[in-house]
């Protein structure tokens, strides 16, 4: 089956013969997915540090409690592992709406690390890996602005609480080789779900469920490695919040980090991807495949690639 010579074709999917969405239209959809996903992570995230910082002023405003005291009302009322729920349960949202809405556009990468471990494993072409990460950076930037506005300064900072508009940050005595496993665990998990999961519905149309699938999967792993880095995996929700925190006076802003929330992820992705490869046996791209047996049944969408049927 052909097509004109003028159309784009995808270097991944399931067959070389489908057509993709204009470049400018998925970079698109890669930044508002990014910008939702950031937007409602963080704002929750945002949201119940900054409930934590106003009852611990309010505490301090009184001027009766001091000392020791301090540290017990500190950890009596600081955000707890039950509240991580509801930063998990804002992932799996996130996920659920944006994957079904811009996936059968974009691929619904939405994340830095899942961008290039596809490329990396074939899925997807390493000349759009650079604008794909720009447009969801760029979606996380705006997405930490959107958290600003609703919080103002106080989601910056409040007190000497560093609230820095929901931003992953590491937990006091956590070491880097931590870090680091704590956020490619997750990027593993996400990583696993997006090559696990198949999309098959009419209309090319992802089936509603899929995304809420996927953000299980991610909402899960991010209960665990939460308490340790804030479950970022993901380069864009790390970097966005710090960037809207800038024109705010936010104190001591931890730049250095950003290193550990691009390599964790990164490394995380990319052992799923070339471990998933290794047991199913995957040896050459669907394209090919597909042109020795033309009778393979078609696939509508796969999540991680751009394809759509005609």
């Amino acid at each position: 089956m052909t097509e004109p010579s003028n159309e784009p074709r995808s270097e991944d999917g399931p067959g070389a013969h489908r057509e993709r969405s204009p470049l400018t239209r998925r970079l698109g959809a890669e930044f508002l997915g990014a910008f939702l996903f950031v937007a409602l992570v963080s704002g929750a995230a945002c949201a119940l540090l900054l409930a934590e910082a106003r009852r611990l002023a309010s505490i301090e405003g009184f001027g009766v409690v001091a000392g020791p005291q301090i540290d017990f009302f500190e950890s009596m009322l600081a955000t707890s592992n039950a509240d991580l729920v509801t930063v998990a349960l804002a992932a799996v949202a996130a996920l659920a709406v944006i994957v079904p809405a811009f996936g059968r556009l974009s691929g619904g990468h939405f994340n830095p690390a899942v961008t290039v471990a596809l490329a990396a494993g074939h899925r997807f072409g390493w000349n759009e890996v650079a604008p794909y990460v720009a447009a969801q950076c760029l979606g996380g930037v705006a997405g930490g602005f959107l958290i600003a506005a609703l919080f103002g300064v106080d989601g910056v900072a409040l007190g000497s609480a560093g609230v820095l508009l929901g931003a992953p940050v590491l937990a006091g005595g956590v070491s880097q080789s931590q870090a680091l496993a704590a956020e490619a665990t997750v990027a593993f998990v996400w990583m696993i779900a997006i090559l696990s999961l198949q999309f098959r519905s009419a209309g090319n149309t992802p089936a509603p469920w899929s995304g809420a699938l996927v953000g299980v999967a991610v909402g899960g792993a991010l209960l665990v490695a939460a308490p340790l880095t804030g479950g970022s995996a993901n380069f864009a929700r790390s970097l966005g919040p710090l960037i809207a925190s800038l024109p705010f006076d936010a104190g001591s802003i931890p730049w250095g980090d950003l290193l550990l929330y691009a390599a964790g992820p990164l490394g995380g992705a990319l052992a799923a991807i070339f471990t998933f490869d290794a047991i199913i046996a995957r040896k050459r791209p669907r394209r090919e495949r597909r042109s020795e047996n033309v009778d393979e049944p078609e696939q509508t969408f796969i999540v991680g690639t751009t394809d759509k049927s005609k």
